[in-house]
């Protein structure tokens, strides 16, 4: 008869393979978690770069109509003074109804707020349109011209821009919908840029002054004297 020593290792890890496994496990979530964050915020910034880029197209819809470029008014009778009154002049002029663009997702506000779908109704017997309920009181993560000159640079003029930039061209942490991380600027020509902060590397600025011609860091600087910034009633 014939018997079999087991000369062979236990089958089982042993606690100094368990903890090797375990520290590259750690290695591996470590790497992979800011990865998966970093690509979120990215999904994020691009959202909210394509929601103003499609408000800027609108407004190029509105100002270029009937073959005479028009601006949105800011004095007289029918003055624009607020970032819901803009967007539902846009929404009235342009057929940009979607009140969803003007939102930004990573905005606490937003986060705890009931949020309209549209901005106004038209009654299509009567054509009468109304204000749709709670839409002057949602968080709009924006802020805009109203008034720029017709003849205004396009590629160069800001024309709406990430809420709770200050002059000093930095976002406030605390009422910016990124928390101080930056904001998004949508040009009059349509193109949108995500920008840290407006002093650049040298601390000049990053936009050009409308009536200079040099670099600036303020943006009511970068309009024509005449226009005013319409802001929302929260988050400032």
């Amino acid at each position: 008869m014939q018997f079999n020593r087991n000369t062979g290792r236990n089958p089982g890890f042993t606690l100094v393979e368990l903890l090797t496994v375990i520290a590259i496990i750690g290695i591996l979530v470590a790497l992979i978690i800011p990865a998966v964050g970093k690509a979120k915020e990215l999904a994020q910034r691009q959202k909210a770069s394509s929601n103003l880029r499609q408000i800027a197209i609108g407004y190029l819809t509105f100002a270029n109509q009937q073959e005479r470029t028009r601006s949105i008014p800011n004095t007289g009778d029918n003055a624009i003074t607020d970032i819901y009154q803009w967007a539902q002049f846009l929404a009235a002029e342009a057929d940009l109804n979607d009140a969803a663009l003007y939102y930004v997702d990573v905005d606490p506000l937003a986060a705890t707020a009931t949020l309209p779908r549209i901005i106004v109704r038209n009654n299509r017997e009567t054509g009468a349109i109304t204000v749709e309920p709670a839409w002057e009181d949602s968080p709009v993560g924006y802020e805009a011209f109203a008034g720029l000159s017709p003849g205004a640079p396009a590629s160069t003029t800001p024309l709406i821009w990430t809420r709770g930039l200050r002059s000093d061209g930095t976002w406030d942490s605390e009422t910016s919908p990124w928390e101080g991380a930056g904001g998004h600027i949508a040009f009059l020509d349509g193109h949108v840029e995500f920008f840290k902060n407006l002093k650049g590397e040298n601390g000049q600025g990053v936009l050009i002054d409308y009536t200079t011609q040099a670099p600036t860091a303020d943006i009511i600087k970068a309009a024509n004297g005449s226009a005013t910034i319409v802001r929302p009633s929260i988050g400032n």
